[in-house]
């Protein structure tokens, strides 16, 4: 009789021990399955599923972290193709034009350098993103002639419309002015002026128009 409750009183303890290390196993590759022990166990059961729990949580937000970075390198990488294809539009266009004017050819200069600086602003920011030290981007705001950023960006596709067969239909209420990072939100009617041009039917107008609302 002794032996045989010497023998139980030595086998539970051995048998929580079992389900402990069966619990620590679980909690190497977390899933949302709760870890469940005896009811003797139940506070070790409770401690175990919090660590279970954060674990989840900080799986998950390495995950985004991971995704947040991805998803920039990729929107960067579409925004280097605005500058770039600029740059090479107006340099294409004084090497096939030698008769252009002096004041002609000065302005496509101007606009070809503003466009390299640019490429070489969102090269380094680039670098930045693959180093993660941008976790996240901070606005710049200040005041902006709204108006004048649309005449200027879509002036600059001017060679690849010409190269696409297409037109602006440009209509833009003169002097609005709002408050905004102007870099950045120059990156977004990029991408969306772009956006337009290659999926528009050649010999097609393209219709811009801007004007207030409200506030």
């Amino acid at each position: 009789g002794w032996t045989i409750i010497t023998y139980r009183f030595f086998q539970r303890p051995l048998r929580y021990l079992d389900e402990v290390v069966a619990a620590s196993e679980q909690l190497a590759q977390p899933d949302n399955a709760p870890i469940v022990l005896p009811d003797a166990m139940k506070n070790v059961q409770d401690e175990l599923n919090l660590v279970r729990e954060q674990a989840l949580r900080n799986a998950m937000a390495a995950k985004e972290a991971e995704q947040r970075k991805n998803d920039l390198v990729v929107y960067l990488a579409h925004d280097l193709k605005t500058p770039l294809t600029s740059v090479i539009g107006y340099l294409t266009l004084l090497r096939d034009e030698p008769q252009i004017s002096q004041e002609l050819r000065a302005k496509y200069t101007g606009i070809a350098l503003n466009k390299a600086e640019r490429l070489e602003t969102l090269i380094n920011e680039f670098f930045d993103i693959t180093r993660f030290n941008l976790t996240k981007l901070t606005l710049e705001p200040e005041s902006v002639n709204l108006t004048r950023m649309l005449e200027q960006i879509t002036f600059e596709f001017n060679p690849v419309l010409a190269e696409k067969k297409l037109r602006w239909d440009l209509r833009l209420t003169p002097d609005i002015r709002i408050t905004c990072d102007p870099d950045k939100l120059e990156r977004v009617f990029d991408n969306l002026l772009r956006n337009s041009i290659n999926y528009s039917y050649p010999d097609t107008e393209i219709l811009v128009t801007m004007k207030a609302a409200d506030e």
